[in-house]
């Protein structure tokens, strides 16, 4: 009777990082390794960031070959109903990056083949995927659980609802006062049931001290 084995993910990278308000400002470069848009941006306040990677075929393949094949697409989309030249660019592009991409996952799974340790069936890519999802799952919930505690709630409330309620009101009597006041009243409405829905979910969300 063959026995089930377990596949393991291979080459899985863990990195996690916290940040209180007594790092004072912190750029957010520096809490990611990997997000374009966060130079010139600094964040101050409670954050934990986990991150999970792996160079396993089984898991970059798909995710690879799903990107390239989307983009490819929108490519030809795009040199059939807009532009032609803007449409050839994305797809020669998206076309190189495939082969590159092909040719660097192919070289690391020959790599593991040549270990011994290293199962493509299907029922191999199921466990690797599922195991992964569950890595960025508990990643979520863990970074989650640490940063909204009901110490930090509390904290992040008594900092911000007072600005909140400040805001709320200068833009109520804008409207109010300068446009019409229906418009006023009903700002004012909104205001407060976000206000409430946005403080209400973050203490649901809270959980410890």
């Amino acid at each position: 009777m063959k026995e089930n084995k377990k596949e393991e993910l291979t080459d899985l990278t863990k990195k996690s990082k916290v940040v209180t308000p007594e790092d004072g400002v912190v750029r957010e470069k520096d809490m990611y390794d990997i997000k374009q848009d966060a130079y010139g941006k600094y964040f101050k306040g409670n954050a934990k960031i986990n991150s999970t990677s792996t160079s396993d075929p089984r898991i970059t393949r798909p995710f690879a070959y799903g990107l390239c094949g989307m983009f490819f697409a929108i490519g030809v989309i795009v040199f059939l109903t807009a532009s032609k030249i803007f449409g050839i660019i994305l797809i020669i592009t998206m076309t190189a990056s495939f082969v590159k991409f092909k040719k660097d996952i192919d070289a690391i799974e020959n790599e593991l083949k040549k270990s011994g340790d290293y199962d493509d069936s299907k029922e191999a890519k199921i466990q690797v995927r599922k195991a992964f999802k569950d890595e960025i799952k508990k990643d979520f919930s863990d970074a989650t659980e640490s940063t909204f505690t009901k110490t930090n709630t509390k904290n992040i409330s008594k900092a911000t609802v007072p600005i909140y309620c400040v805001f709320s009101l200068v833009l109520s009597a804008i409207m109010y006062f300068l446009v019409e006041e229906i418009i006023g009243i009903i700002v004012l409405v909104i205001c407060v049931i976000s206000g409430l829905l946005f403080y209400g979910i973050i203490s649901l969300l809270s959980k410890g001290e």
